[in-house]
């Protein structure tokens, strides 16, 4: 909680964070001084307003305390309709900061027309000058150091992580330069205000203009450290010896390098050259990975809150405890990734869970690849199909994946449709062509096909509503694959097939958001033609 008004309280960020917040390491920051700009509000008039919004920040703020607060996060959780896939309470936070930036403004319209808190204009510069004045002290001239260490010890020990005393200084180095920062920010502040208080003309236009850079100033100090991490903030490295030490953060980005620059025996090389347009599959500590999408790579891995609850039962089954490596196959898993050499028995154990590994390493490194013979190509065309009705478990996802794994069903040479395709497929005396990729972006792929009979088209990319499919330039039906997958019904020839991605959902969203735009620029307008016109005088009536 101190964290909203004093940013470093529970350290900050990386190694010097010994608070207990899940999926976040970083405070949910507001500020004393935007705080006390939406307290002001209250002196407007507009009470009414002005209560309900605090309501709602009340309630928020009660929210986010998940189940270590009052209960009402898990009352809604169990019986407020589509609450429950609200999974990270601190988040609900954002209406907090949606009600500050509607109060801030409306305290310091009341504040510029002469509606002081108290009904003195000394009020409200005072509380900042002395706030500012008691987190200097604090800061400056160490006040705060002691208590700070025994309370960051204290929120350590609750949260079971573990402290040093390089960690604490660390901390105690950064929560230092916040109390700083925000006491010369408030005092500034206080400053504006004094003068403002006697001249008016300061109050009416200029007061606002300097409250934006102070708020600006507040907000970004905290913003750089959480965008650029190197610039301030401590991580736990390996320094030559293998030991742990307190180092500089990395960079959260770095310039990235155009894939015809790739050093030859680079990890990346190695990947690209081995995958063409097929995934890799990270195990380990690589499961987790994202940054190979920079590079272009598609992968089994990654996380992402935000994912299809589909998908996440698949990444459940091929980076748990027994990858499920029929799975892995199935979604065209040709390169395993991972941390470290297989050892024979590794590769038997990895053979009975449906991955042929070849024994000699495509690459090796801090992080090993090897070819995975079992996979099934990302794009491939075949002849055999059923309905997901015939199946004995019908669209039951679950029941269907274990399928896959056990070698019950057989997705190399079948696909299960939710529907019937038309035309229908043909017999292929012979095996099918692989169909070549002429485009394959994140929200476009294009493959060239040349089959001599009538064939599925399957493509073995998740399907979602917003997917379109066209067949030469027409748009023809797109069928659902295997339960998740995207696949289309061709005759027999050469055809250029398109998947294209149009969310109907964003494009009205985006609709809406123009349309709402230029109605409140015609306010504006309009409002600052009202202000100019003269006013009608009506011409006196003498009796």
């Amino acid at each position: 909680m101190p964290t909203l008004v004093l940013p470093a309280a529970a350290g900050f960020g990386r190694a010097t964070y010994l608070g207990r917040m899940p999926f976040t390491d970083y405070p949910n920051y507001f500020g004393i001084l935007l705080i006390l700009l939406a307290l002001a509000a209250w002196w407007r008039g507009q009470r009414s307003l002005v209560l309900c919004l605090g309501i709602v920040g009340a309630l928020a703020i009660l929210v986010s305390l998940g189940r270590f607060g009052p209960g009402l996060y898990p009352l809604l959780y169990d019986h407020l309709p589509y609450f429950n896939k609200f999974r990270i309470p601190s988040m609900i936070l954002i209406l907090v900061s949606f009600v500050l930036a509607v109060l801030a403004p409306l305290g310091v319209a009341a504040w510029a027309q002469g509606h002081f808190p108290g009904g003195r204009p000394w009020t409200l510069p005072a509380i900042m000058g002395l706030a500012g004045a008691i987190l200097l002290l604090g800061g400056g001239a160490g006040l705060a150091e002691n208590p700070f260490r025994d309370w960051l010890q204290d929120l350590a020990t609750a949260g079971q992580r573990p402290t040093a005393p390089v960690m604490l200084d660390a901390a105690w180095d950064l929560h230092r330069a916040s109390l700083i920062r925000i006491g010369l920010v408030l005092l500034a502040t206080s400053s504006a205000f004094w003068f403002a208080a006697r001249n008016s003309g300061f109050r009416q236009n200029g007061l606002v203009w300097i409250l934006v850079w102070f708020v600006a100033a507040d907000l970004l100090g905290v913003d750089r450290l959480v965008v650029h991490p190197e610039r301030g903030l401590k991580d736990v490295v390996t320094d030559t010896s293998g030991r742990s030490r307190l180092g500089p953060a990395g960079r959260l980005s770095r310039p990235l390098v155009p894939l015809v620059e790739r050093q030859a025996g680079s990890e990346v090389a190695a990947l690209v050259a081995a995958l063409g347009h097929d995934r890799v599959w990270p195990l380990g500590n690589s499961g987790g990975r994202n940054t190979w999408m920079i590079e272009g790579i598609r992968s089994l891995g990654g996380y992402h809150p935000a994912k299809l609850a589909a998908y996440e039962k698949i990444r459940s089954r091929i980076l748990g405890q027994q990858p499920a490596g029929r799975l892995a196959g199935w979604l065209s898993g040709s390169v395993l990734a991972i941390e470290g050499a297989l050892q024979p028995r590794e590769l038997e154990l990895l053979r009975s869970w449906g991955v042929l590994l070849d024994p000699q390493p495509l690459h090796t490194g801090p992080v090993m690849l090897y070819r995975n013979r079992a996979a099934l190509p990302r794009a491939r065309l075949l002849t055999g199909w059923r309905l997901e009705s015939s199946l004995p478990e019908k669209d039951d996802l679950d029941s269907f994946l274990d399928g896959i794994q056990a070698g019950r069903i057989d997705v190399a040479s079948t696909v299960t449709l939710a529907e019937p395709p038309a035309p229908l497929p043909g017999i292929a005396a012979e095996p099918l062509p692989v169909p070549v990729f002429l485009e394959d972006g994140l929200d476009e792929v294009v493959v060239q096909v040349q089959t001599p009979v009538p064939a599925l088209l399957l493509l073995a990319d998740m399907f979602a509503p917003g997917w379109q499919v066209e067949v030469d330039g027409a748009a023809v039906p797109l069928l659902r694959a295997d339960l998740v997958l995207r696949a289309v019904a061709l005759d027999q020839g050469e055809h250029t097939v398109r998947f294209h991605y149009r969310d109907l959902s964003l494009r009205r969203g985006l609709w809406i958001s123009l349309v709402g735009l230029l109605v409140a620029a015609g306010l504006m307008v309009g409002s600052s033609f009202r202000r100019r016109k003269p006013a009608y005088e009506r011409p006196a009536v003498h009796e």
